[in-house]
């Protein structure tokens, strides 16, 4: 374990820690299959879509008070990030629609149409009992092995058991070896495309008796 790696919490972050959040997931992320596929560049450029699409993903959460959860050590660092969708969503606001608006203006109609593809895939997967989704997790790359996104989900578990308005949780991945880990915490696969050289699976768990 990293040095000041022991978690001290699982919190729920404000907005005002947006900026430390775009940076652990940029890290985490860097290079996932949903990102690299959806800038579909290299260098410079594909750091500047990353970060953008990071921080718009983030916002989408704070901005309608979504929780978004973090693992931190002792000195109050992130070590890893959750973005959570509740089972009562919220419309975009005009500052997010704004937002959108710009990453689809830096992606290009190429970018747009691929993340549209994505989108609808992951659609597709959803039930339609009210539960809660959980979008991106990450853990900085120096910070990684240590179980943080482990006690990140963990904790939505019981969110979602909490809540007598929740069936479960879901989310997607598009990385092969997530699959077994998820099946492992009790996921069931629901829903699996392969298409221009990126393979999606959705996962739905329900909530404990």
């Amino acid at each position: 374990m990293t040095a000041g790696d022991d978690v001290f919490a699982v919190v729920r972050l404000t907005r005002d820690r947006t900026a430390e959040v775009i940076d652990v997931l940029s890290d985490a992320f860097h290079d996932y299959p949903v990102m690299t596929y959806t800038a579909n560049t290299t260098g410079s450029e594909y750091d500047r879509l990353l970060r953008l699409m990071v921080e718009v993903f983030t916002a989408s959460r704070f901005l309608r008070d979504y929780p978004v959860l973090a693992a931190t050590n002792q000195r109050d660092e992130i070590l890893a990030v959750a973005h959570i969708n509740p089972p009562r969503g919220i419309p975009f606001p005009p500052e997010l629609e704004r937002l959108y608006a710009e990453l689809g203006t830096a992606l290009g109609p190429e970018g747009n149409a691929r993340l549209a593809r994505l989108s609808e895939t992951w659609n597709g997967f959803e039930g339609d009992d009210p539960h809660y989704h959980l979008g991106m997790i990450g853990t900085q790359h120096a910070h990684q092995g240590n179980g943080h996104g482990g006690r990140l989900i963990k904790t939505l578990h019981k969110m979602s058991r909490d809540d007598p308005g929740s069936s479960g949780v879901s989310l997607t991945t598009e990385d092969p070896k997530n699959v077994a880990l998820y099946q492992h915490l009790g996921y069931e696969i629901v829903g699996h495309e392969r298409f221009d050289g990126i393979e999606t699976w959705g996962f739905f768990r329900k909530d404990d008796e």
